[in-house]
Order: structure tokens, then sequence, then C-alpha cells
């Protein structure tokens, strides 16, 4: 037997991803990493600062609370209205992870997604789009 899917494998496993996709919430098409453009996704000269991190649930990060963050920018997520077409998050931001920590020197925001595509979405109404990346560079991210 060949190491790859045969292909009625193959064809299982393509199906049951496309059901997993279908059933899948849209709220959660609004997690990953985002940035204003491609080339932002993979900037090694001070790129970070325009990538974004959506987690609206709170499995993707050691924090295990539900987080919008950017480059000096970590916003803990207190409620959830609406859907994932028009979304409003409740947040309180902090400079520092130090101070998100400690919820100390936080600011009330309000932040709001929409979902344009399954890769682009509008965050306080400037256009995103999904960085794809390596796991490896994914995990050392977060």
């Amino acid at each position: 037997m060949s190491a790859f899917l045969s292909p009625l494998r193959l064809s299982i496993a393509v199906s049951m991803f496309f059901f997993t996709v279908a059933v899948s919430s849209a709220e959660a098409l609004l997690e990953g990493i985002w940035a204003p453009t491609k080339a932002d996704c993979f900037d090694s000269d001070g790129g970070l600062k325009y990538l974004t991190f959506i987690d609206l649930d709170g499995n993707g990060s050691d924090l295990k609370i539900p987080l919008v963050d950017r480059y000096e920018h970590h916003c803990k997520i207190n409620t959830v209205t609406g859907n994932a077409q028009n979304m409003t998050l409740n947040a309180i931001c902090y400079t520092f992870w130090d101070h998100l920590n400690a919820e100390q020197e936080g600011q009330e925001e309000q932040i709001t997604l929409s979902l344009v595509g399954p890769d682009r979405i509008l965050l306080n109404g400037k256009s995103h789009l999904r960085c794809f990346m390596r796991k490896d560079v994914y995990d050392e991210l977060m």
C-alpha cells in the first residue's frame, strides 16, 4: 500500500473536511491572524506590528481568555454581540501584557468585526486579510 492516500480515502477525507467547515460557526471564521495586506503578514522588518490575532473563544492562547491582540494593544474581550457579518466586541485594552495580566491601566474599547469573505474581514471598518503561515511560525508568535 502506498504512503499516499488512496482515491477513496482522499475522497472521504475531502468530504469530511468540507462537512467540518460547513458545520463550523461563522464566528470561527473571524478567528486567526490578520493584517492590512498580504505583505504585512510576512514583513520580517517590524511586520509584527501590523498583525492582529483574534481569538473569540479563548482557546488560541496560553491565557485561555478571548482576545484581540495587536502590537502594544492587547484587548481582553468581555462581551460579544451580533454575528459574524456584524459583530461588536466590548473589551478592555492594555498597552502591555503585564498590565493585562494584572488588569491595570486598561481602557474600555468597542471593536467591530465584519466577515467579508473567508479570508477578508473589516476590523473597525478597515480591511484585513487572513495571514497563512507555517504552524511553527504561528506557534512562535502565539
